[in-house]
């Protein structure tokens, strides 16, 4: 267990190492495919198929990033970093701005965004897909579908790895990692309200560019967040990593999606190959 009387130097540099860790099986903004194929819009094998690939290239995508994604990465992983210096900071000033309308908003109009909320704003729009037969709607609700899942399964793994202490069962001391094989109760870092919803917000983002769409999205996934500091739920540096992180998985499944794109090796390397049905 780390404790507030440990070297906050200590604290950086093991966070710092996780993080890369972390943050190793994501990619920042993959562009590298551009073509948006509407070849394939229902619910099937392919589309089940397409999200355990998905699920292998998060692993292996820091081997193609380029510098851009990189300084992305770095960025993060400072903030993240800077922001674990102020956390009971940031928390205090919460915590003592708190009241029972705060809490009626937060519970019934943001929280809730973090899961059952994004949830249905995405089948909502699969299921306008359905009625009126409209692909693009279909397609944003299974990617939305596709992206959700696959962050909430990878958010597990730091989660049960560092262990971080709720603030809520803290005394004001964010450095209370219990580590990994303990009781798996300490589940604060980081956010996964914040990567849920902002995996969600993200693909919608992503196909809706140039519209009203994207601000409200984000907005909205960003307001997720802050319900998590204000319930005392999470510290600051969890929900900008769950952030971050979210944001990163709804973009590789949306650049990358292979259900309808297949990739494959060419004599001059990669090439990419689009069904014609």
């Amino acid at each position: 267990m780390i404790s507030k009387n440990w070297n906050r130097r200590g604290v950086l540099k093991t966070v710092l190492l996780s993080l890369f860790v972390c943050l190793s099986t994501v990619t920042f903004s993959q562009d590298s495919i551009k073509y948006r194929p509407l070849t394939r819009t229902g619910l099937d094998w392919p589309y089940i198929k397409s999200g355990f690939a998905d699920a292998g290239h998060i692993f292996i995508a820091p081997a193609r990033w380029n510098g851009k994604q990189w300084l992305g990465f770095g960025g993060v992983v400072a903030t993240t970093a800077g922001l674990m210096l102020v956390d009971d900071e940031i928390q205090g000033i919460f915590q003592r701005n708190r009241s029972g309308l705060s809490n009626d908003i937060s519970h019934y109009g943001l929280e809730p965004w973090g899961n059952w909320y994004a949830v249905g704003a995405a089948g909502g729009v699969y299921l306008h897909g359905l009625i009126w037969d409209n692909d693009k709607s279909k397609r944003v609700g299974l990617l939305s579908a596709k992206a959700a899942v696959l962050t909430a399964l990878f958010t597990r793994i730091p989660k049960y790895t560092f262990q971080r202490v709720r603030p809520s069962s803290t005394n004001n001391d964010p450095y209370i990692f219990e580590g990994p094989f303990s009781d798996y109760t300490n589940t604060s870092f980081f956010s996964g309200h914040t990567s849920f919803a902002f995996s969600i917000a993200t693909i919608f983002a992503s196909e809706y560019k140039g519209t009203w769409v994207p601000p409200v999205a984000y907005t909205i996934a960003a307001l997720t967040g802050i319900s998590r500091l204000h319930d005392n739920r999470h510290w600051a540096s969890d929900v900008v990593m769950g952030a971050a992180f979210g944001y990163a998985v709804a973009k590789l499944v949306y650049n990358e999606d292979n259900w309808g794109i297949r990739i494959a090796p060419t004599g001059d390397g990669i090439g990419m190959v689009v069904p014609i049905r």
